[in-house]
């Protein structure tokens, strides 16, 4: 089924734009769990992975499109599977050349990965991979290695599994099992065998799976003024791996050198470090996703010394790039959640957000 775009101008249906931005709403038959920019096949043709729940008939649906720019951005369906949970996490990998992985997470604490051709017209997916559940509870994070293809998970178990996979095999292995005594709320891969932690707290963990026994590296000492908020996502950066940023309660945006025991920089939040109220914050509810943006890297913010520029977007339906010492750029406001986002690895320009209303947003900015 081909779904059309319905462009969004300047004072439409109340969405502010700014300046050099055009924003496509695509509506979707269900809620937009997660979206996720699936690599290309030709540099003419892009698609996405789609996690979608139909409240309705309670069904849910791991979704791969073609996405197409002719004519204004619209998005045909190439394949798609029930679920037999609502999905949690979604992540999309080069696996070779020719391949690419889609990797979900459940509720359930069960997993799923595609192995597939790079999605062209012609192109049919094989189903998912299911597995048995590896996590008590729900997986709250996932990520795929780069170089490995290696899948970390960590839940509201307390665990951290390892995956690793074939084209026809999955294999799982236990690295931590803290009983539900601390959960995780994230993890983020930092190099083949390095990995990085959230939870509770505003605190994280540095791992190596190399190495038996706890982390590390613990940042408790940055959790000052912030017990009892929660880290939701963390990205580390692709080519300054311990250059981590975090999103969480309150609006909150981090950003840590790990390799320095020293207080983070806040990018953003409604209280500073101390517990203190900030004045003006551009987010105030819960960052649901944040991401490196390699489009805003300006020649000063290549300098080792400073944060790179970072996307979020949160609750309160803002979408918008941080930068420390910058002001930040609110690139639109929802009147709803902005719930996901991705931005296009090979074409910096292009961002697609899941939004509360059952409808993707595709988000183009000015070269």
């Amino acid at each position: 089924m081909m779904v059309e775009a319905s462009p969004l101008l300047r004072g439409t249906e109340g969405v502010p734009l700014t300046a050099g931005v055009e924003v496509w709403r695509i509506p979707q038959g269900g809620y937009v769990d997660a979206v996720r920019w699936m690599p290309p096949a030709t540099a003419w043709h892009q698609s996405i992975a789609t996690a979608l729940w139909d409240p309705d008939d309670g069904t849910f649906k791991l979704q791969l499109s073609s996405f197409s720019f002719e004519e204004g951005p619209s998005i045909q369906e190439i394949a798609s599977w029930e679920l037999p949970e609502r999905a949690s996490v979604l992540k999309t990998l080069p696996f070779s050349s020719q391949q690419a992985i889609v990797a979900s997470a459940s509720f359930a604490g069960t997993m799923s990965f595609i192995i597939t051709k790079l999605l062209g017209p012609d192109v049919v997916p094989p189903p998912p991979i299911l597995s048995s559940p590896i996590h008590d509870r729900i997986i709250t994070g996932i990520d795929l290695q780069s170089d490995t293809h290696d899948c970390i998970s960590v839940g509201e178990d307390g665990k951290i599994n390892l995956t690793q996979l074939t084209e026809s095999h999955l294999s799982h292995t236990c690295l931590i099992d803290n009983h539900g005594i601390t959960s995780f709320m994230d993890v983020c891969w930092s190099s083949p065998a390095e990995f990085v932690t959230a939870g509770l707290g505003f605190s994280l963990q540095w791992w190596d799976h190399r190495r038996s026994g706890g982390p590390v590296q613990v940042s408790n000492k940055w959790t000052h003024g912030r017990g009892g908020g929660f880290i939701h996502m963390i990205d580390v950066h692709p080519s300054r791996k311990h250059v981590c940023v975090v999103g969480g309660s309150n609006g909150v945006v981090l950003a840590w050198d790990l390799r320095w025991q020293k207080e983070p920089i806040q990018l953003c939040g409604i209280s500073d470090l101390r517990g203190q109220p900030v004045t003006e914050s551009m987010v105030e509810s819960d960052v649901w996703e944040v991401k490196f943006d390699p489009f805003s890297l300006s020649g000063s913010s290549s300098m080792s010394s400073k944060v790179p520029p970072v996307m979020i977007c949160s609750e309160d339906g803002i979408l918008g790039v941080l930068e420390a010492g910058e002001a930040p750029w609110e690139i639109l406001a929802e009147p709803c959640a902005i719930n996901t986002l991705d931005i296009n690895p090979e074409n910096f320009t292009d961002v697609i957000c899941g939004l509360e209303f059952e409808s993707l947003l595709y988000v183009k900015r000015s070269s």
